[in-house]
């Protein structure tokens, strides 16, 4: 337990940190707890979470942590791939894939950050949003299901101050 409890907190600080586009892919069969907008889902190949943004919100050293957690029900050959697409506004911003190998059974993580300044370059407006809307695609239907996904607002104060007792608080929490 102590090892699974180390690797999630090693994964949202390495969220919670990363400047430019970033994506991991581990074993594990639900979105972190720390995800502040997340849907429970079984037997689907598809996902949309909406996201409102707060009026106050700062923007400089922020980003967007996305993460879904798949389950592969049948052995099949070759790679899947979970496609995530962030609307701004209701304009496609970004699109990102992470790939995965669907050979064997099992349940897997698949999460990914994309900091705000490379989705506002790719806009019509160049604007901050006012809200986004997320949706998660898998390319193999009826063998590669979602269990979970989320997105996450970053900023740089979810970062957890290393050796404090909110940090360990935190880690002994997850």
């Amino acid at each position: 337990m102590k090892k699974i409890v180390l690797c999630l907190v090693v994964l949202s600080s390495l969220f919670l940190s990363q400047q430019s586009v970033f994506e991991v892919v581990f074993p594990g069969n639900e979105v972190p707890k720390w995800f502040s907008c997340c849907r429970d889902l079984k037997e689907r190949s598809e996902c949309e979470v909406a996201v409102e943004i707060p009026p106050n919100f700062k923007w400089s050293k922020t980003g967007l942590a996305l993460c879904a957690a798949v389950e592969i029900k049948q052995n099949r050959s070759g790679n899947c791939c979970l496609i995530a697409r962030v609307y701004m506004d209701e304009e496609c911003s970004h699109e990102h894939a992470v790939y995965f190998d669907s050979k064997e059974r099992s349940q897997l993580t698949c999460g990914c950050i994309i900091p705000f300044h490379t989705m506002i370059a790719k806009t019509r407006s160049g604007l901050p949003p006012y809200k986004f809307q997320v949706s998660f695609e898998l390319t193999i239907k009826g063998s590669v299901f979602f269990e979970s996904c989320g997105v996450h607002l970053v900023i740089k104060d979810d970062l957890p101050v290393p050796k404090t007792k909110f940090f360990l608080n935190h880690c002994l929490q997850m």
